[in-house]
């Protein structure tokens, strides 16, 4: 049994006030880059509408899958790196096929330790999985990469997959580079069902937010439910399958310096 004291990073639910779990954050000392997430949505996301349409799972939203198509077809990666491997890795597979088509190859690697069959049975061109915790895999893999793409365990605690993410990998990404994470709920804190099922205590979205506070290197390309919750219209004329029950939490970033 683990107490529920002060010190604990367990919160005591019962005890949350009403209405905690929507209400904003101020978002003071982030630069949300609101021009630059409308001209993803005006001039990116529109361009791969006609050639695909991203098919429900269990993982991704169907925005949050389409951006993830749209970006990698825009950029064109050469090197990407994906740590958690799922639903994700046969979207982007698809978008860096698309790309191979064109003259534009890339290689894709998936650091997955608990890689599902078809991870390692997966036949794709310039594909190479590695099946460790992210912790013990030599960092030299993350050099170069174009994009690399976070879903891991969204928990930040001694030893954890995410801070050594945010510590050891996110640092290493080079100028041009871009660095997605799943599941963040910024601007908010993350839903009450999540959190009053009594098992799922995230904190990643918390570890970004601090990460992005006065940070001028990194630029917030792609901010899915801050970004709906400020523009939901614009967001639902654009994807037809956008549903209200959609939980949109996908959150891109660039590095500029």
């Amino acid at each position: 049994m683990t107490p529920n004291d002060y010190y604990s990073p367990i919160p005591s639910v019962k005890d949350l006030p009403d209405g905690i779990y929507d209400r904003p954050f101020s978002l003071v000392g982030i630069d949300m880059n609101e021009a630059g997430q409308m001209a993803v949505l005006d001039e990116v996301f529109p361009l791969y509408l006609d050639e695909y349409t991203p098919d429900p799972n269990d993982g991704l939203s169907l925005v949050d899958a389409y951006a993830l198509y749209a970006l990698l077809r825009h950029r064109k990666p050469q090197r990407m790196v994906e740590i958690g491997g799922g639903h994700s890795t046969f979207v982007s597979m698809a978008a860096l096929a698309a790309n191979r088509s064109e003259g534009h190859p890339c290689h894709f690697l998936c650091v997955e330790p608990y890689p599902r069959g078809f991870l390692r049975e997966a036949d794709w061109p310039d594909y190479e999985l590695i099946a460790e915790q992210v912790q013990d895999v030599p960092l030299s893999v993350f050099d170069g990469a174009d994009v690399v793409f976070i879903d891991s365990s969204h928990v930040s605690k001694l030893g954890s997959d995410v801070n050594h993410e945010m510590f050891e990998i996110v640092p290493r990404v080079k100028p041009g580079g871009l660095i997605h994470w799943h599941d963040i709920v910024i601007p908010t804190n993350y839903w009450g069902d999540w959190t009053q099922s009594g098992t799922q205590f995230w904190n990643e979205s918390y570890l970004l937010h601090a990460f992005l506070l006065f940070n001028s290197s990194f630029r917030v390309l792609w901010a899915a439910r801050w970004f709906r919750m400020n523009h939901g219209d614009l967001l639902a004329d654009r994807f037809g399958f956008l549903r209200p029950d959609h939980r949109l939490t996908s959150f891109w970033v660039e590095r500029e310096r």
